[in-house]
């Protein structure tokens, strides 16, 4: 009986102090959580530092966050962009619907032969304005076509 007693008065004395220690437990987690969320903010106000000397760093070689390219250059290059996009768009649709004209509109073919035409326009134009050099462009399509000869298995 007696050491029922003494397992009853520990389970009470348990129970009774089950709140405080509940509570320092959670201050104990809040403790950590408070740490971590330090450790996260430290990391990112580092990283954030490091960018920006990076800009800095950036703006006093370059003057700028932008690199030196003239009004017109950014505007061919935006072109090749654009233009490329146009050439990838139409080999998706042929890759998906064949060569073949649509009911109600223009012969696939047609369709890509007009967007490598306005790409090679704008390759002439770098070309013509001294953006690539012919002698470097002549050189790497001789190279990717013995590349593709290689590589490929039905282009000959």
């Amino acid at each position: 009986m007696r050491k029922n007693l003494k397992q009853l008065a520990e389970l009470v004395c348990k129970w009774l102090t089950y709140p405080a220690r509940l509570r320092e437990a959670e201050k104990r987690l809040d403790l950590q959580r408070k740490i971590n969320t330090d450790l996260v903010a430290d990391v990112h106000r580092h990283a954030t530092r490091e960018a920006e000397l990076r800009i800095r760093i950036s703006e006093s070689e370059q003057g700028d966050l932008l690199p030196r390219l003239t009004r017109a250059e950014i505007e061919r290059l935006a072109l090749l962009a654009d233009t490329a996009g146009h050439v990838a768009s139409e080999a998706g649709w042929i890759l998906r619907h064949g060569w073949a004209a649509p009911e109600d509109g223009m012969p696939n073919r047609v369709a890509m032969e007009r967007v490598l035409g306005r790409m090679r326009s704008v390759i002439n134009a770098m070309y013509e304005a001294g953006d690539v050099r012919g002698r470097e462009l002549s050189a790497w399509q001789h190279k990717f076509r013995r590349i593709m000869a290689e590589t490929t298995n039905y282009q000959g």
